[in-house]
């Protein structure tokens, strides 16, 4: 075995152990009597982070690496800080900060002339960019930063340091859905896209109502399409910048996006009932949900994780999945809350502990009404225990093409010919010269990819006094156990593999619990004087960090093992092949035929 050889061999467990250690789990962080504490994994205590006692809100940064806080004072002085979660230091910032998206680099806007601040994650110096601005944010890599500055979009380059102007009127905004294009809603109502570099502007959706864009944990966007609904309640799919507009729905109640961008539902009023369709994001129509439940009553209807599926309660309080072919399985019965869990196709349930008699579940067996679970495909009803569920319809028919909504900017929509895609048409930017603010000179990352986001809606109340319990519930609709005796569904790490519980201890004290979703393994946090408090488990971009390492460890230990295996093979052949051949006596001498 040669140097290289050897050498690469050595190198494999140290490389293992390296990828072992990227994978960390999320630290938790909660608001106490003022102070912000911080727990870490492998931690025997939580610490206190502030070191303050008039705190009343904080928030992760979208990089997992600062806690912004807002210090409350009796008077006018209130103020906001954000704290290194390493270092340990303190910047001020007065209002809100607004961190990039690997937050290197930090903006917020003074009370004072509301001025727009750029720093760097440190404090250190301070970079004033324009006065009397009521709006910003960056854009997904953190390389811009829009905003609004007395009506007028701008947007600030890192890169140059230089600001331009884009567009004026501007009443809602600026919303960056991708890194070079911005939606704002004008002071007439209108739904705006225009790009960064100012070189077009589209205009989408005249008298607009909101827009939903699918975005993930951190609001970074998924997908390149948008849903838009009118004041008319009508809803249109399209690009972001317009471009292949149908009307999609009318009497519009509520819609959300998959994780993913790639699918969404959307409820319809239909007189006293409700109507829900599930579309891809083309606008073809997968499926029709059938109306068993009813979502005015129950309020919820939420993606799994992986977008494959939906769940939902119905007036009755049965929880049912349903998948992208219409097969619709009751999971569990007598549910005031449910929540899915993060990467995984299993939900957290909130219901009562005890069944008739007063009898306790026991951890393992099924509650009352989840036993025995039917699946019901296509639009055949099947019985559910003693219940009739309608299944899902035929597919839906794409929706409608319409005539198009965007247009150039001051004047009115030009219809489409029949079979024809309505395209919006791009107008150039007002030509105004760009405000010169000197030379950026913050750190900027590249951007960082970050996990998709899990909707969790709001169901029923359990009543005061209720004995309710939460289960860790698989889609066949069996408990695989009791996580907590909470009247309150846990608060889920970003990787769904941890999540906090707050129990009832005693009389006005509370348990709080760090748990495990694989293990019966329980962390105490401490003891609380009340049932909810703030807590935040730490951003995606940290833990994520953590994993692009390990994958890049990966990809390298893959490598090293294709060298190897190419060397090994390699010299089995150069022996195979000097073995084959013949040796020098054993080759005969030709004979002299002269």
């Amino acid at each position: 075995m040669g140097w290289f050889t050897k050498r690469l061999l050595v190198l494999l467990p140290a490389l293992a152990a390296l990828t072992a250690g990227c994978e960390q789990d999320p630290s938790l962080a909660y608001l106490d009597e003022g102070e912000v504490y911080l727990w870490q994994p492998g931690a025997d205590q939580p610490r206190p982070l502030t070191h303050r006692d008039d705190v009343d809100a904080f928030f992760w940064s979208p990089s997992g690496r600062h806690i912004a806080y807002h210090v409350a004072k009796p008077s006018a002085d209130s103020f906001w800080c954000f704290t290194g979660v390493d270092t340990g230091v303190e910047v001020k910032t007065r209002s809100e900060p607004l961190f990039s998206a690997v937050g290197r680099t930090v903006a917020y806007i003074k009370d004072r002339n509301q001025e727009l601040i750029l720093l760097d994650e440190a404090g250190g110096e301070q970079k004033l960019i324009a006065e009397w601005v009521w709006a910003a944010q960056w854009n997904p890599s953190g390389t811009r930063l829009a905003y609004v500055e007395e009506g007028d979009l701008k947007v600030f380059e890192l890169d140059g340091g230089t600001s331009r102007y884009l567009a004026g009127g501007v009443a809602v905004g600026p919303d960056f859905v991708t890194d070079d294009l911005v939606l704002f809603i004008s002071d007439s109502g209108t739904l705006t896209a225009v790009r960064a570099d100012g070189s077009a502007v589209y205009r989408l959706v005249d008298e607009v109502g909101d827009y939903y864009v699918a975005r993930d944990y951190s609001g970074r966007v998924r997908g390149s399409r948008l849903v838009c609904v009118d004041r008319d309640r009508d809803a249109y799919l399209m690009d972001f910048d317009g471009v292949d507009q149908t009307r999609t729905g009318t009497d519009f109640y509520r819609m959300a996006w998959d994780s993913t961008g790639s699918r969404y539902f959307l409820v319809e009023e239909e007189g006293e009932r409700m109507h829900t369709g599930v579309f891809s994001a083309s606008g073809e129509g997968l499926l029709e949900v059938k109306d068993h439940w009813d979502p005015a009553a129950a309020g919820t209807l939420a993606w799994s994780s992986g977008s494959d599926e939906l769940a939902c309660v119905d007036g009755e309080g049965s929880l049912y999945v349903i998948d992208l072919d219409g097969a619709q399985t009751l999971v569990a019965k007598g549910v005031y809350d449910f929540a899915w869990v993060p990467y995984r196709r299993q939900l957290v349930v909130l219901m009562p502990r005890t069944v008739a008699g007063g009898e306790t579940i026991p951890v393992g067996e099924t509650p009352d009404g989840a036993g025995g679970v039917t699946t019901v495909t296509g639009a055949t009803p099947g019985a559910v225990g003693e219940e009739t569920v309608e299944g899902a319809g035929e597919p839906e028919v794409a929706p409608e093409k319409v005539e198009p909504v965007a247009a150039e900017l001051g004047e009115k929509p030009v219809s489409a010919e029949p079979g024809e895609k309505p395209v919006a048409d791009e107008t150039t930017a007002p030509e105004v010269p760009g405000e010169i603010v000197g030379e950026a000179t913050v750190a900027v990352e590249p951007a960082v990819e970050v996990p998709v986001p899990v909707e969790v809606l709001p169901v029923t109340v359990p009543p005061v006094g209720a004995d309710t319990a939460v289960y860790l519930y698989d889609l066949e609709g069996k408990p695989r156990r009791m996580l907590s005796r909470s009247g309150h569904l846990p608060l889920l790490s970003p990787r769904g593999n941890r999540f906090l519980s707050v129990e009832p201890l005693r009389e006005g004290v509370y348990n709080a619990v760090i748990g495990s979703l694989d293990e019966d393994e329980e962390r105490y946090l401490g003891k609380f004087r009340v049932s909810a408090f703030p807590a935040a488990w730490q951003s995606e971009g940290q833990i994520l960090g953590g994993r692009l390492v390990s994958v890049l460890v990966t990809l390298a230990l893959a490598a090293i093992g294709i060298v190897v295996l190419y060397i090994f093979i390699r010299r089995i052949l150069l022996k195979r092949k000097k073995a084959a051949q013949p040796t020098q006596e054993s080759v005969p001498e030709l004979e002299d035929s002269m």
